[in-house]
């Protein structure tokens, strides 16, 4: 009896050892499966970093994030959004998909414009990096020493980009010709916001005290002081013809003709309050429309020649709008993550994509 237990005390002894070793083989063996798993993902996020910021895709998805600057490219084709914090995405209109064009990890773009057919794009990270691109291509950086207020145009046909930079420096691109041409100077006050012609000659300037001048985009001396005081919320904007610019006040819409520099017409916006403030004015490309969103009050269309309101669109909370180039249509964006259309014939409004 003795013998047989000694005999099977070894085989318990025996049997644990070998348990112990495969515990620890095993051990070991999910040790190295979770060190490989950790690898793989900082590889993996190593190659996401290298890739970043600039990257396509295509997606059906939903417009998640607030909308909040578009405008009408490619012959009226596509719509190009600032979408959320850090995306630049198009609208493709035919295809209704929509494509991430610029993204930058979270960093905030403080503005975005671009020419009509989409091909030059000028970019503001933080107010303190710019970029300016023609497709892909990136032509031009620049790093700014401390964060600073930046202000940018991008003509429609593309041929001029500029930035001014704390309200007096200001640099141009000329993009006509082969090689790209840069001019600075400086504005004697301090310029709150800026808008190129189509052509890029002539820079309209609002200043910190309520002044518009009309300025020649390539030297920047004032050809022409526009009648009365306007502090413009949003960026003011030409006529394709230049005949006249369009500026967004607090609450209201001036037109002002050109060259005679008067005021045509004047249109208010008595149902917002004192908080909310006009984001976007745009003029058809026919220059028979202007339309004006705000963030409290419905989107308005109004007749060039008359300065009456033809058509109101209720839908509030509006960041952008644009007119097509190719359509009746009026387009949106709005905080609610939405991009829709207006037909100006019919009043008949058509969601291109929803928040979720």
């Amino acid at each position: 009896m003795q013998r047989v237990a000694k005999v099977h005390a070894a085989k318990s002894r025996g049997f644990s050892r070998l348990l112990n070793r495969v515990d620890r083989r095993g051990i070991a063996s999910i040790a190295e499966i979770l060190l490989l798993g950790i690898v793989a993902s900082i590889v993996w996020l190593g190659i996401r970093i290298i890739l970043a910021p600039i990257h396509e895709s295509d997606s059906k998805e939903s417009a998640s994030s607030p909308i909040l600057s578009l405008s009408v490219i490619s012959d009226g084709r596509k719509i190009l959004a600032r979408r959320g914090l850090s995306d630049v995405v198009t609208f493709d209109l035919e295809q209704g998909g929509i494509q991430s064009i610029f993204n930058w990890n979270g960093r905030p773009l403080q503005g975005v414009r671009a020419s009509q057919r989409g091909e030059i794009c000028l970019l503001s990270i933080e107010d303190r990096e710019l970029l300016l691109f023609r497709g892909s291509e990136l032509l031009r950086t620049e790093t700014l020493t401390a964060k600073s207020s930046v202000q940018l145009a991008v003509s429609l046909n593309g041929q001029a980009a500029m930035r001014v930079v704390d309200g007096l420096i200001v640099r141009r691109w000329d993009l006509s010709g082969d090689e790209i041409a840069e001019t600075d100077y400086s504005f004697v006050e301090a310029v709150d916001r800026i808008a190129l012609d189509f052509a890029g000659n002539r820079i309209l300037v609002s200043t910190t005290r309520g002044a518009l001048h009309l300025c020649d985009a390539k030297t920047g001396v004032i050809v022409q002081t526009l009648e009365g005081d306007v502090y413009p919320r949003a960026d003011p904007v030409f006529s394709r013809d230049g005949s006249c610019v369009v500026v967004p006040s607090n609450r209201s819409v001036i037109l002002y003709e050109l060259p005679s520099g008067s005021p045509s017409w004047s249109v208010q916006f008595n149902d917002q309050d004192d908080r909310d403030w006009l984001t976007s004015v745009t003029i058809s490309p026919n220059g028979h429309w202007v339309a004006a969103c705000g963030i409290a009050c419905p989107i308005s269309v109004v007749s060039r020649a008359s300065g009456r309101v033809l058509r109101r669109f209720s839908k509030n909370r509006t960041s952008g709008v644009a007119f097509s180039s190719a359509s009746d249509a009026v387009y949106f964006g709005s905080l609610d993550g939405s991009v829709g259309q207006f037909s100006l014939a019919d009043g008949r409004m058509v969601m291109l994509a929803k928040a979720d």
